[in-house]
């Protein structure tokens, strides 16, 4: 069945379907991980680290809370489970829970 939903996918112009049934993003880095958090964030670069807290940052807010949700799964092929994403307190915590899956 997937090489007919990959064929289909390829038929259609469909590359985010079949990136995503044949294939896991690659696994992250430190440097992109920090990366992706000051974009989604919107912190100047360099601006925070493995050790920042979470309640130290201004912009950690539901938004931010919910945008980490989409940019898991978009980024990283990861569900993150929000009473998990909860329970952590530091961009250390944040990208061991998306490495842990």
């Amino acid at each position: 069945m997937e090489s007919t939903t990959a064929n289909l996918c390829a038929e259609h112009s469909w590359p985010f379907l079949l990136a995503s049934q044949t294939e896991r993003h690659p696994k992250m880095n430190e440097q992109e991980f920090i990366a992706n958090m000051e974009e989604l964030l919107e912190t100047d670069p360099g601006s925070i680290s493995l050790s920042t807290q979470l309640d130290s940052l201004e912009q950690w807010d539901s938004l931010a809370f919910v945008s980490f949700l989409a940019m898991a799964h978009s980024k990283y092929d990861v569900r993150v489970a929000p009473t998990e994403l909860r329970q952590c307190k530091s961009i250390a915590d944040l990208m061991k829970l998306v490495e842990k899956r």
